[in-house]
């Protein structure tokens, strides 16, 4: 087979040869088949992982990925999952090391799911939380819990995202005033102060991890047993933890709390963190989902068509604020955002 164009995964622009991308896995609840609709952008698939930096390989797939702390987890993971060795993406009889690479060149083949894939526990298997006074009890139901988050039988897929719209998306959704504190948090005269999402998130964050500094202190072996079930709470991937289709979110936030202390490795893990959380919140806003999309084995780019549509959405748009303006007198809570 021939090489061909990805696709990108917001704004559905292709993707050529040596481009650099954002490397998304997916996982997917398939629950909304038979509906209309759904809630979130991650309610019918959602990021498996934190994205990877890598370069389009001009065949379904990535190479040079961009090794970090963030793909140290994730590969630990795939060979938990796949194995050691995976097939060679050219000869089907030899074995490689499982890496990245080669694992999305095996879900690209529709490969991965002729591999063995870990059981895992699910709610049902694991039952009610028992008593906490029964420790040794309470301890057992922990550990199956928390393995939970750690083996996972759905089968994954992945989607790419050019690197220029992330960056640009980063920055727009970045400085985008659409946030505010939290009467709880600041005194009352702060209440309603308007911030920027990544200056709300950044607060809320910075809110829990001062919570999480006071709990260090605590020697009662029930309450830290209790502090330990609900730490992730104050992790940046609380969100992520509560997902049934993210696989590693336990592991995320115990890796986070073993590295707070590492100034420098924590700032990155927020940082790509923050980057997702801002992308998020755009697939949110913009009505997008999480989801594969069309154009596998196609080499059409289409560069005027895509600038056409562009010029159709921001029309529309301009019409609408218009609209609005015009019947309510006023103009819109994030008319102050000009980038959008």
């Amino acid at each position: 087979m021939g090489c061909w164009n990805g696709t990108c995964a917001i704004s559905n622009l292709p993707i050529t040869w040596n481009e650099p991308v954002k490397l998304v896995f997916l996982q997917g609840e398939y629950k909304y088949f038979g509906m209309s609709a759904f809630y979130d952008a991650t309610d019918f698939m959602a990021p498996a992982f934190l994205p990877i930096d890598a370069i389009y390989n001009d065949y379904g797939s990535v190479e040079n990925v961009k090794e970090n702390w963030n793909t140290e987890i994730i590969t630990k993971y795939f060979k938990r999952r796949y194995g050691s060795q995976v097939k060679h993406k050219h000869n089907k009889e030899e074995l490689v090391e499982t890496t990245i690479e080669n694992v999305t060149y095996l879900i690209e083949r529709g490969l991965s799911n002729s591999v063995e894939i870990l059981e895992q526990y699910t709610p049902t298997d694991i039952g009610p939380a028992p008593d906490q006074n029964d420790m040794e009890k309470y301890k057992e139901w922990l550990d199956k819990y928390i393995d939970n988050t750690k083996k996972d039988k759905k089968p994954l897929s992945f989607v790419l995202v050019r690197k220029d719209v992330w960056d640009k998306l980063v920055t727009v959704m970045g400085n985008y005033k659409n946030g505010f504190y939290h009467s709880f948090h600041v005194e009352l005269d702060d209440y309603g102060k308007k911030l920027t999402f990544k200056e709300f998130l950044l607060f809320e964050l910075n809110a829990k991890l001062e919570k999480y500094k006071e709990s260090k202190n605590i020697t009662d072996p029930i309450k830290r047993l209790t502090f330990d079930l609900i730490k992730a709470d104050l992790s940046p991937f609380r969100e992520q933890y509560s997902k049934e289709n993210t696989i590693l979110a336990n592991e995320y936030h115990e890796y986070f709390f073993n590295n707070i202390d590492n100034e420098k490795l924590k700032n990155q893990i927020i940082n790509d963190w923050l980057e997702y959380k801002l992308i998020n919140l755009f697939m949110n806003y913009t009505r997008k989902a999480w989801s594969l999309h069309p154009g596998a084995g196609s080499q059409n780019t289409g560069w005027n068509l895509y600038a056409a549509f562009s010029k159709v959405i921001n029309e529309i748009s301009i019409e609408k604020q218009k609209e609005y303006n015009d019947e309510y007198g006023e103009e819109e809570d994030d008319s102050e955002n000009e980038t959008f």
